[in-house]
């Protein structure tokens, strides 16, 4: 069950995408056009040098279109999507603690998250 491509031998399976499909929970994939879809990668990464995988997803998605192969699309949407760490969650912990402070201990949660998210989301200065 491998996603990463960083040389012609490594290709996912319709199995793999199956068993990825299962444990997501991702729904509505045609596997007979899936295994169309993969036979048009397979032949795509053939011809590349090896590559990182996101780039090699990167210019398949670009040269073939999104409409040629949606099911692979969905399906790796999914993946990319999951983190490898968890360094976002721990800069948000990191934010909270400084904003509920002993100090400050009777900010809301609601209004403890307004101002987490205006702290991520703008970088504006004074």
């Amino acid at each position: 069950m491998v996603l990463r491509i960083t040389s012609a031998e490594i290709i996912p399976t319709l199995d793999d995408c199956k068993h990825i499909c299962d444990l997501l929970g991702i729904s509505n994939i045609s596997y007979d056009d899936m295994f169309d879809e993969l036979t048009l990668f397979e032949n795509y990464v053939k011809s590349l040098p090896s590559i990182s995988s996101k780039m090699v997803w990167t210019e398949f998605f670009r040269k073939v279109g999104l409409s040629e192969v949606p099911n692979l699309f969905k399906i790796l949407s999914h993946v990319m999507s999951i983190s490898s760490s968890n360094s976002f969650c721990e800069s948000l912990f990191s934010l909270m603690n400084r904003a509920w402070s002993d100090e400050r201990n009777c900010l809301s949660v609601n209004l403890l998250k307004c101002e987490i998210c205006i702290n991520k989301n703008f970088d504006f200065s004074c």
